[in-house]
């Protein structure tokens, strides 16, 4: 009876072993071998989640979105194979470039431009639609001690980045993804992160177009079942043409409610000696200075941008935002106050400040450069912008 016991109990214990052999196998497999033909994902993404393609079409363009293993809208990338000189643009969606194509977005028109000149530089675009400067310093910290850069470019965008500033605002928490399904898959992938990066690539996801565009028809609904009476009112005064697009999801409908629900958008923060704007002016400050203390740490160096608005830059695309329902003034667009206070938010933070601004409204005397309707870049305003950003840049990268 004993001697079943024993020979049982090594049976289990064999077997035990075995398990456990063929487990260590299996990760030894992954990081020797399969590593050779996949990169690592990072987890949920630094940016966005890791191996997604997306199909954008609207009246204005089509283009198409792929999310690369890191997270970001990028070809691959891996942290071990850096090149001689590595950039990480930080912003909105002026960065990561809505309505174009990767290759015509700012960064990657930097990249090849510094590249033609004889450099190895890898411009990464870690921008994200609807980002403000609380979401650029929570990228920073996940982005630059991974990816360990030379330099960073904070791209601001003229007056909605200070407008975002809202002091006092924690960070959005993470989504609270605790299902079983999630952990399983997040255990996986830091178990066999090679494997499960390959797996994922081979089943990406691909979201059509038309998704967005009823994304957009239903949140248009349930913006303007969220309107007050002198709300609605103040959209029924709206051209058709416009009311017509936002019911049909051709536009986003987040401007149209915050054109129709706070018109002075533009205009509050103009004056840079009022408190309010002081405040928010210090808050961006507050959010450089959290990206400036990892940037120190992992020695990178970091540059604030001011990205051009149309509002403030072009006299012919000044009449689309009114006929959203924001209220203008001209004079902006010969008015410096979102470069100062985008300036002024660098200093605090002991930060160097770039701004193209004469530039742009030169250029856009005889040149298009935002998409008339969405007022996004265009590519040839994404290809003027990384032009003024080479010129300077080519002075300090060695």
């Amino acid at each position: 009876m004993a001697d079943s016991q024993t020979t049982f109990s090594k049976k289990i214990l064999f077997f035990l072993v075995y398990l456990l052999g063929l487990f260590g196998a299996i990760i030894a497999l992954d990081r020797l071998v399969i590593a050779h033909f996949a990169d690592k994902q990072y987890d949920d993404g630094m940016v966005l989640p890791p191996f997604t393609r997306i199909q954008i079409k609207t009246i204005e363009y089509s283009y198409q979105v792929y999310v690369n293993n890191f997270g970001f809208r990028d070809s691959e990338s891996n942290a071990e194979k850096s090149p001689q000189y590595r950039i990480l643009a930080i912003g909105d969606s002026f960065t990561y470039g809505w309505g174009v194509e990767i290759g015509q977005t700012w960064p990657k028109v930097l990249e090849k431009i510094l590249n033609d000149q004889g450099r190895k530089i890898e411009v990464d675009d870690l921008g994200k639609p609807g980002a403000g400067p609380r979401d650029y310093a929570d990228i920073a910290e996940k982005a630059i001690p991974v990816l360990k850069p030379d330099l960073v470019i904070i791209g601001m965008l003229q007056g909605d980045d200070l407008a975002q500033a809202q002091p006092g605002e924690a960070s959005a928490p993470e989504p609270g993804n605790r299902t079983v399904r999630h952990i399983l898959a997040r255990c996986l992938r830091r178990t066999f992160p090679y494997t499960s990066s390959l797996i994922a690539k081979k089943f990406m996801p691909v979201i059509p177009s038309r998704e967005l565009h009823n994304a957009w028809k239903k949140q248009a609904a349930q913006t303007l079942a969220q309107f007050n009476p002198e709300q609605k009112a103040r959209f029924q005064a709206l051209d058709y043409q416009i009311k017509e697009w936002f019911a049909a999801g051709e536009l986003n409908p987040a401007v149209i409610y915050i054109a129709v629900s706070n018109p002075d958008y533009f205009l509050e923060l103009e004056d840079l000696a009022s408190a309010k704007t002081r405040e928010h002016i210090a808050e961006m400050a507050k959010q450089l200075d959290r990206i400036k203390k990892v940037a120190d740490q992992n020695g990178a160096r970091v540059i604030v941008v001011s990205v051009p608005q149309r509002v403030y830059i072009s006299p012919a695309d000044f009449e689309t935002p009114i006929r959203f329902g924001f209220n203008l003034d001209p004079k902006m667009l010969s008015s410096d106050a979102m470069d100062q206070a985008i300036k002024m938010a660098a200093d605090q933070a002991g930060l160097e400040f770039w701004q193209v601004t004469p530039q742009f409204r030169s250029a856009s005397k005889t040149s298009h450069l935002f998409f008339p309707l969405d007022g996004h870049f265009n590519p040839q305003g994404h290809a003027l912008f990384a032009e003024l950003l080479a010129g300077p840049m080519g002075k300090f990268i060695k």
